[in-house]
C-alpha cells in the first residue's frame, strides 16, 4: 500500500488514522486535493485545538463530514467550496502555507483570484494572500504570480515617477 507524506502534520495524521480506521485509506491514499484538505484541517485544528475536545473530534468527522462544513467549524469563517483544493500543486505544503491559504480562500476576491487559475504552488499562495486588494482583481495578477508582486511593484513606481497624477489602480491597469 502506497502511503502519503504529510511531512509536519504526519504526526497528527498518523494519530487521526489509529483512532478511526476509517481515516486510513482516506488519509494515506488520498487525491492531491484530499491531501491539501487533510493538511488544511490539522493547521486549523491545531491553531484552534483550545477551543475543540481533541484530535479524537477532527478523526471522527475529517473523512465522514462535508468538506466545506468541517473547514468552516475548524478555521471559524467559511473558505469557500472545498473543491478548489484540486488547483494546489505538490506535496504538502510548509505549515504557515495554509494559513495563508485559509486567508486566501475566506476572501471572496482573492478566492476568486484563485478560482481562475488552473493550479496553485506554494509559492504563489504567499501573492495571492499578500498581494493588495486592488491588484488581485486585475489582470496584472498574473503577471504578479508568475515574476513576482516586487516586478509590479518595481514598473508601477516608473510610472508613478512618469505620471504623478495617476492613482495606484489607474497604475496597475496601465
Amino acid at each position: 500500500m502506497a502511503s502519503a507524506s504529510y511531512g509536519w502534520a504526519q504526526p497528527t495524521v498518523r494519530r487521526l488514522c489509529e483512532l478511526d480506521q476509517s481515516n486510513i485509506r482516506f488519509c494515506l491514499e488520498p487525491d492531491r486535493a484530499t491531501r491539501h484538505y487533510v493538511a488544511l484541517c490539522v493547521r486549523g485544528w491545531v491553531r484552534g485545538s483550545g477551543t475543540l475536545e481533541g484530535v479524537e473530534w477532527l478523526a471522527e468527522r475529517i473523512a465522514k463530514r462535508n468538506r466545506r462544513n468541517l473547514l468552516r467549524e475548524i478555521w471559524g469563517v467559511d473558505l469557500g467550496p472545498a473543491n478548489l483544493l484540486s488547483r494546489c500543486q505538490g506535496g504538502v505544503w510548509p505549515a504557515v502555507r495554509y494559513d495563508q491559504l485559509a486567508s486566501v480562500l475566506a476572501d471572496e476576491v482573492r478566492r476568486a483570484a484563485m478560482a481562475r487559475l488552473p493550479r496553485l504552488r506554494s509559492k504563489e499562495t504567499i501573492i495571492l494572500a499578500e498581494a493588495p486588494v486592488g491588484l488581485v482583481g486585475l489582470a496584472v495578477m498574473r503577471v504578479a504570480l508568475s515574476q513576482g508582486v516586487s516586478v509590479i511593484n518595481y514598473v508601477a513606481t516608473g510610472i508613478h515617477r512618469r505620471a504623478d497624477p495617476l492613482t495606484d489602480r489607474e497604475v496597475l491597469t496601465a
